[in-house]
């Protein structure tokens, strides 16, 4: 039994995994503008470069998700500093909030955002 994985050349994205008796029934599995290698990968996390596996890059959109959702979970977090009765420097607690908001659009690589600092008093 061989087992080969069968990917896009031209991409590295790996398509399906397959167990084959012998080559000839793998030729059989091998459409055109697809390459095999052999051996089993990972069809959600690996892609093929130069000729090996290798972990998939993180998917852009999901990490922009990821950033802002830790954005909106800090935001949250401090929420009650804008209450009317909060006994805090508002002014300085606004601009980190600002901050926050914006961090997203400010950031280039949103795997190493610069997080904004929350103001020291409380």
């Amino acid at each position: 039994m061989i087992e080969a994985t069968i990917y896009n050349p031209e991409t590295g994205r790996i398509l399906r995994t397959i167990t084959v008796l012998d080559l000839n029934e793998l030729v059989l599995n091998v459409s055109e503008g697809e390459a095999a290698l052999p051996g089993r990968a990972d069809v959600e996390r690996q892609m093929v470069v130069d000729g090996a596996f290798v972990p998939r890059p993180p998917d852009p959109e999901a990490v922009w998700a990821a950033l802002r959702a830790e954005r909106d979970r800090r935001l949250a977090a401090c929420d009650w500093t804008q209450l009317p009765d909060a006994t805090v420097n508002r002014e300085a607690w606004a601009a980190y909030r600002a901050a926050l908001r914006d961090l997203p659009s400010l950031t280039t690589d949103p795997l190493s955002p610069i997080w904004p600092a929350p103001p020291q008093e409380i």
